[in-house]
């Protein structure tokens, strides 16, 4: 038998909390300049046709309040989308996303994912008024496309 000393390293596990993203200013720099959305079904990704790296990166997921779950209408239920969720692995049984797959299928759940892109890079208007590049899943059936 060896009277070697082994040494015992102990690894610390934190869990992951995400962070808010930040609302980024709107600046005439931006006019007329594409938006380019990387809509995964796992994370999105969005930015500037002019930055080097998206502005924003989140996981696309929404989750409802437990309070809300019941309601119908809409308007009357708060939903937490993305890094608004303070510990995903808390509510990880509600999370719901856009995508079955790698299609999206329902669409309000998707509006609500984009209104959330938008107002985060400062674009608080009812429209758009830039061009936006769009990724889709290869062989995407049309009815997903309207």
């Amino acid at each position: 038998m060896a009277t070697s000393e082994e040494t015992v390293r102990i690894f610390e596990l934190k869990d992951a909390r995400s962070v808010q993203d930040p609302v980024h200013p709107y600046d005439a720099s931006h006019k007329e300049v594409p938006l380019i959305i990387d809509n995964g079904s796992y994370h999105c990704r969005v930015g500037w046709a002019t930055d080097q790296e998206p502005r924003i990166v989140f996981r696309n997921c929404y989750a409802k309040h437990r309070k809300d779950r019941g309601k119908k209408i809409a308007t009357e239920t708060e939903v937490l989308v993305a890094n608004e969720i303070g510990n995903i692995e808390a509510v990880r049984f509600q999370l719901k996303s856009p995508h079955d797959e790698n299609i999206v299928t329902h669409f309000e759940a998707q509006e609500t994912m984009f209104d959330y892109t938008f107002s985060h890079l400062g674009i608080n208007t009812s429209r758009v008024d830039h061009p936006i590049i769009l990724t889709e899943a290869f062989c995407n059936p049309n009815y997903s496309r309207q």
